[in-house]
């Protein structure tokens, strides 16, 4: 008699910090050991979790893991990605992965074969135009590499994020290169032809920019949560604490149910 396997099936959860279980150095105070979206997610549809997120990766790590995935497991029931901020750049290592991220200190980056010099230059020539393209590809390519399993993408933090945002006690950034950079990632979406390509019913929040008519999971936690005090981890932590993270849970329960019942 064949054996039936009653085996779970898999929901894959592939992003940034906003997907791992990662822990905060910087607020030590703060208790960390909430449930994150990918294990809510998954107890409401009945399967097994695979949490690939990692703290400060972007799409190069995001579209790997997902190629890996697509090759070796079975019995995938959901691949949720959350891509991350755009001018990320990951590179792979024997045994880890390297990141560099805009507008942050990566003086301590460890393990890093270039000077500081250099390490700024590589992140200028990845301005707003190649990010962004940069990005419409890998959604794309993600898109079609999924074309035979159940999954949903979405923008999990704010993908050009102002630098204010990111440093608030710099007064000498300016506003003006906030707006203009965004104009130029708008400009390059609507020309694309890659961008009508995409899966709109399946990337919840496309095309991402509020102006657009879109969003990213940070413009819904900002709008239900405009002082950040109940959905993210502190004033100074944006990252969403366990409440903000049973509410992506329900966010993309519900756009499951709204593709797939």
């Amino acid at each position: 008699m064949w054996a039936i396997s009653m085996a779970k099936s898999k929901l894959i959860a592939i992003g940034c910090s906003y997907t791992e279980h990662y822990l905060n150095s910087m607020h030590t105070e703060i208790k960390h050991d909430f449930i994150r979206w990918p294990q809510i997610l998954a107890n409401k549809l009945d399967m097994k979790c695979h949490n690939l997120g990692l703290c400060g990766m972007g799409h190069e790590y995001m579209i790997s893991k997902l190629l890996d995935v697509i090759m070796s497991e079975r019995n995938i029931g959901l691949i949720v990605i959350m891509w991350s901020e755009w001018q990320r750049m990951d590179f792979e290592h024997e045994n880890y992965w390297q990141r560099l991220m805009p507008q942050r200190d990566n003086s301590q980056v460890e393990q890093w074969p270039l000077d500081i010099d250099a390490r700024t230059v590589l992140l200028n020539y990845n301005n707003t135009c190649a990010a962004t393209m940069y990005s419409l590809r890998k959604f794309l390519t993600a898109q079609k590499l999924m074309r035979d399993i159940p999954y949903i993408m979405t923008q999990g933090p704010d993908p050009l994020p102002d630098p204010l945002y990111l440093h608030p006690k710099n007064d000498q950034i300016s506003f003006e290169s906030v707006i203009k950079n965004r104009k130029i990632s708008i400009k390059q979406i609507i020309k694309s032809p890659i961008s009508y390509e995409i899966n709109e019913d399946k990337f919840m929040g496309w095309p991402i920019f509020e102006n657009m008519g879109g969003y990213s999971v940070d413009n819904i936690l900002d709008k239900v949560d405009p002082t950040r005090n109940k959905f993210r981890v502190s004033s100074e932590d944006s990252h969403p604490n366990g409440e903000g993270h049973e509410y992506i849970a329900k966010m993309l329960h519900d756009k499951y149910e709204e593709i797939y019942s």
